[in-house]
């Protein structure tokens, strides 16, 4: 268990792959938004996109949140 309310953990779960791996691509900070992980967009943003890593780390970091998030709930769609 990730200790987050359940209700985010579904909401997380629910999310599309495909619209967060572009946001992640395009623009990193709001690809946190997308998933609910308002704390690290904004380290995102005042990092610079973790010093142009970010790139690499936010479409792998965001894509586990939500798989992490569908195998915890046992979310099939």
């Amino acid at each position: 268990m990730s200790g987050e309310p359940p209700e985010t953990i579904k909401n997380r779960a629910r999310k599309s792959i495909i619209v967060n791996l572009l946001l992640a691509i395009f623009l990193p900070p709001l690809a946190y938004v997308y998933v609910g992980k308002w704390t690290w967009a904004i380290v995102n943003f005042l990092t610079l996109n973790f010093l142009l890593l970010g790139l690499i780390i936010v479409p792998v970091h965001t894509h586990l949140s939500i798989k992490n998030a569908r195998e915890e709930i046992g979310y099939n769609g």
